[in-house]
């Protein structure tokens, strides 16, 4: 008697919609099931977010010019040891986002997970990502993007008042990053005054100032770096009462152009404005 041979066949199963195959098979000995990671990213700065927006001044010292990226590693498997993390940019006008020379770090996780935190100086609006290398145990995972912005830094020379005329001009020099210089240096500044003054007391603040012109005199360095703005003041004032009066200016941003500001709009070159705004452009 011939011994029986037993084969594993793939069967045609007939469908509603045609032919499909099964099959059976062993599973095999292998790695198990690996790890999922997950890492969080923020930026944060020393000023004040704008709608939510993270900003630091361009050429302004230490910190305003700088801001942290960081963030929370998750579901790192017990065992690991360490992780390695890598900052990735992407400027303005970038095609893709790179790896930044020098800026990797090992994390030591605990209880299965990790914080990490890059400074970061940004020239013109940069996106950052993170991205944590595979291992034996994990696949690697790299974090959603998240934006720092930039605005020019601004110093002002010029300030002074006495009685009973109040006048004088400021010097205003802003300072832009080259890659932007000439986009931002051709804008105009426009200029807002208000002034409030009681008779028996120092009042507080205007509470909202008037467009009251543009810059009288505009000078852009020829090394590409500055422009200087001259704003001329003026208020008349009673010879006892108490005052205050207060000076803003802007120029329109254009982020989505040449990458220095903040996106979309925030109220430059409308007729009033309140003392309140946190950033004008």
């Amino acid at each position: 008697m011939r011994n029986a041979r037993f084969w594993r066949l793939a069967v045609i199963i007939a469908t509603a919609g045609g032919l499909s195959l099964a099959g059976a098979g062993t599973a095999l000995a292998g790695g198990g099931a690996r790890a999922d990671l997950s890492v969080t990213i923020g930026t944060t700065s020393d000023f004040v977010p704008v709608d939510g927006n993270t900003l630091v001044r361009y050429g302004a010292p230490v910190p305003q010019r700088s801001a942290s990226v960081s963030g929370m590693v998750t579901g790192v498997p017990a065992g690991l040891a360490t992780l390695t993390i890598t900052l990735l940019s992407k400027p303005f006008g970038a095609p893709a986002f790179t790896g930044i020379p020098g800026e990797q770090a090992t994390l030591k996780p605990v209880d299965g997970s990790a914080r990490y935190t890059f400074p970061v100086t940004p020239a013109v609006a940069t996106s950052y990502e993170v991205a944590i290398s595979a291992t034996a145990a994990t696949d690697a995972v790299t974090s959603a993007a998240s934006t720092v912005y930039v605005i020019p830094d601004i110093t002002v020379t010029g300030l002074r008042c006495t009685r009973p005329a109040c006048s004088g001009q400021l010097i205003i020099t802003s300072r832009i990053p080259p890659a932007a210089f000439t986009a931002e240096s051709a804008k105009k500044l426009d200029v807002y005054r208000g002034l409030r003054e009681l008779a028996d007391r120092t009042p507080a603040e205007p509470a909202t100032l008037t467009l009251s012109g543009t810059a009288s005199r505009v000078v852009r360095d020829a090394t590409k770096s500055t422009v200087q703005y001259t704003v001329r003041y003026g208020f008349k004032i009673g010879a006892t009462d108490g005052y205050q009066w207060k000076i803003n200016y802007c120029t329109l941003d254009t982020e989505s152009t040449d990458g220095v500001g903040l996106p979309g709009g925030h109220n430059c070159g409308d007729k009033t404005i309140s003392t309140d705004l946190p950033y004008l452009g």
